[in-house]
C-alpha cells in the first residue's frame, strides 16, 4: 500500500469515526480501519480497565467459531502486556521470537508479524490496537507504524466523543426515570406500586438481569418487597436478616457495595444466594424520610465471554 493510499484511508477514517457515536460501533470500526490501513489479516482492540487489565477485547478477522474455540480473551500478558506497560507503538517481525511472548492458547490461529499502538482518550490510555499477519507474509513497515499512530489519535477523539454521548444519554435516562418515580409519588400511588416502579427502572438503567428491593420490617428484619427480571420469581416476601447480610450492612452503613459474584460471596445471605444466580451485584441504599431500604441490581450468573464480545 503506497503513501497516497495511506492518506486516503486516514482521511476516510477520520470522517467515518467522527460520524459514529455508538461506542461498540466505534471500537469495531477502529479495528477494521486499522486492518485496511496496514493490510493486516487480524486485528483487535483491547480496552483497559482497573489494574491495566484488558476488560474488553474486540476482534476482527477471527470467526465466532474460532473465538469460542480459543476460550477466554487475553487479559494483558506477554506482548500485549508490553504495549500496556509501555504505551508506545510496537512493531515485531515475529511475535514468537520476542522474549516477552507467552505463546498462544490452543486453537489460536498462527500469527507472526505484529504492530500495535495505544489509543488515548482524554489524556489517558483507553486501550491498544493490535494488528498481526501483514499481507503477503511481509513485515509491517515504518509507514504502517506512522499511519497507525495517526489513526490511533483519531480513534482517541472518536472514543472520547462516543463516551460523552453515552454519558449524556445515560443521564437523560436517569432523569426520565426519576421524573417517573416522582410523578407516581405526587399522584399518591401506593408504596408497593412505587417500589415496583423503582426496581423496574433500576434494572433497566443498570442493564441488569434482575433487581429487587428489601425494606425493614417492624420486627427489625428485612423483607423483599419488590422484584423484577428473570430468576426473581421465588424472591417476593423472602425474609432477610439485618445482621449478617449484605443488604443489612448496606442499610446500616448507608453506603453502596459492589461484589463480583454475590452468589459466592461469604457476606451474602445464603438463602438469597441459593434462590438466585446473582453474579456481579450492586447493593445500593435507598433512603426515604430517614429510613433505609436497599435495591440490588444484579447482572445474573456470569457467562463465559468470547473475544470480541462488547
Amino acid at each position: 500500500m503506497g503513501r497516497r493510499d495511506h492518506r486516503d484511508v486516514l482521511l476516510e477514517a477520520g470522517l467515518a469515526l467522527s460520524s459514529e457515536l455508538s461506542l461498540p460501533a466505534v471500537l469495531h470500526r477502529i479495528v477494521e480501519l486499522a486492518m485496511e490501513l496496514t493490510d493486516a489479516r487480524y486485528g483487535a482492540l483491547g480496552v483497559l480497565g482497573p489494574g491495566d487489565r484488558i476488560i474488553e477485547f474486540v476482534t476482527v478477522g477471527v470467526t465466532p467459531e474460532e473465538r469460542q474455540a480459543i476460550g477466554h480473551p487475553p487479559t494483558g500478558r506477554g506482548v500485549l502486556g508490553a504495549l500496556i506497560s509501555d504505551a508506545t507503538p510496537l512493531r515485531l517481525h515475529a511475535i514468537a521470537d520476542d522474549p516477552r511472548s507467552v505463546g498462544f492458547p490452543p486453537n489460536h490461529p498462527p500469527m507472526g508479524s505484529f504492530l500495535g499502538a495505544p489509543v488515548m482518550a482524554r489524556g489517558e490510555v483507553f486501550g491498544n490496537v493490535y494488528l498481526t499477519e501483514k499481507g503477503g507474509g511481509l513485515d509491517f513497515t515504518d509507514e504502517d507504524l506512522d499511519a497507525l499512530s495517526v489513526l490511533a489519535t483519531q480513534a482517541g477523539i472518536a472514543v472520547a466523543n462516543a463516551r460523552l454521548y453515552e454519558e449524556s444519554e445515560r443521564r437523560g435516562r436517569w432523569l426520565e426515570a426519576l421524573g417517573e418515580v416522582r410523578a407516581a409519588i405526587l399522584a399518591g400511588a401506593a408504596v408497593e406500586e412505587v417500589l415496583d416502579l423503582i426496581v423496574r427502572r433500576a434494572r433497566m438503567l443498570a442493564g441488569a438481569v434482575m433487581a429487587w428491593v428489601v425494606i425493614p420490617t417492624e420486627a427489625g428484619e428485612l423483607n423483599i418487597a419488590a422484584v423484577d427480571g428473570e430468576g426473581t420469581e421465588r424472591l417476593p416476601g423472602t425474609p432477610v436478616p439485618m445482621e449478617g447480610s449484605l443488604s443489612g450492612s448496606v442499610i446500616q452503613l448507608g453506603k453502596a457495595v459492589i461484589v463480583e459474584n454475590a452468589s459466592q460471596d461469604d457476606r451474602a445471605y445464603r438463602t438469597l444466594a441459593e434462590l438466585t444466580n446473582m453474579g456481579p451485584t450492586m447493593f445500593i441504599p435507598l433512603i426515604a424520610r430517614g429510613r433505609g431500604g436497599s435495591t440490588s441490581p444484579s447482572a445474573g450468573e456470569p457467562q463465559p465471554t468470547a473475544p470480541g464480545k462488547p
